[in-house]
């Protein structure tokens, strides 16, 4: 099994391998682009998306400062899933989707979220991005957003360093709110996900392929099981 640690010693790391996982039918992520001629996946806006990705930038605030099991938000998301991964996959970096939308909406946001699925169907937020349309090319200069229209949103992931271990899959869930952090928008809305040939939506992942002339990995333990009175004495 790869470590679950691992230290580099430069920023970005130069054997960096970028791997496009495409969104596909069936909710499904693959390698390939899809070959089929305007086909999309379409979710409604719901506004109380959110609750279980946890405050991130309010300082750890209880109890929402740390992300729970995202199953919650994922019954009102786009979901799309790869098949248990054969080996662990390192993914240190800043990932970017490369979503073809629409809307029925003059403006829509739209989240980006990673997720680490255990075999046992826990679902565990990884790293997230999101994007108002309108700020497609830039927060300094927003544009409208037509209605039906499709755009091509580049919605970059926060930097991340994460190994996703065999027997786990993969998962992109999409939808337009993260509730406690990011500003709703203000009108209902159907949006869409393009996945044909000329609108291939894909998330791309910076990976790291093993080296043997990887520095020494970093083991760590987990705390002992001690009585809080007791954390002033040291342990073995």
């Amino acid at each position: 099994m790869r470590p679950l640690v691992q230290t580099y010693g430069e920023w970005p790391i130069a054997r960096t391998e970028y791997r496009s996982l495409y969104v596909l039918d069936g909710q499904s992520l693959g390698t390939a682009p899809a070959e089929g001629v305007s086909c999309y996946d379409e979710y409604g806006y719901n506004p109380a998306v959110g609750v279980t990705s946890g405050m991130h930038w309010g300082g750890g605030l209880m109890p929402w400062g740390t992300p729970v099991d995202q199953r919650l938000d994922e019954a009102y998301s786009l979901l799309f899933t790869t098949p248990p991964l054969e080996e662990a996959l390192d993914v240190t970096g800043t990932p970017e989707a490369v979503l073809h939308v629409s809307s029925t909406a003059e403006v829509a946001y739209f989240r980006v979220k990673l997720i680490d699925v255990a075999p046992d169907g826990t679902s565990k937020l990884v790293r997230y991005g999101g994007l108002n349309a309108t700020h497609r090319n830039g927060d300094d200069k927003p544009e409208p957003f037509e209605p039906g229209k499709i755009y091509e949103l580049r919605v970059s992931l926060k930097a991340m360093s994460y190994v996703f271990q065999p027997g786990h899959r993969i998962r992109v869930a999409i939808a337009s709110a993260d509730f406690q952090n990011a500003w709703p928008t203000g009108q209902p809305s159907v949006n869409r996900v393009y996945r044909d040939r000329g609108h291939a939506s894909h998330i791309r992942l910076p990976v790291i392929p093993t080296s043997e002339d990887d520095p020494p990995t970093v083991e760590l333990k987990p705390l002992p099981n001690a009585d809080p009175a007791d954390l002033d004495t040291p342990t073995e």
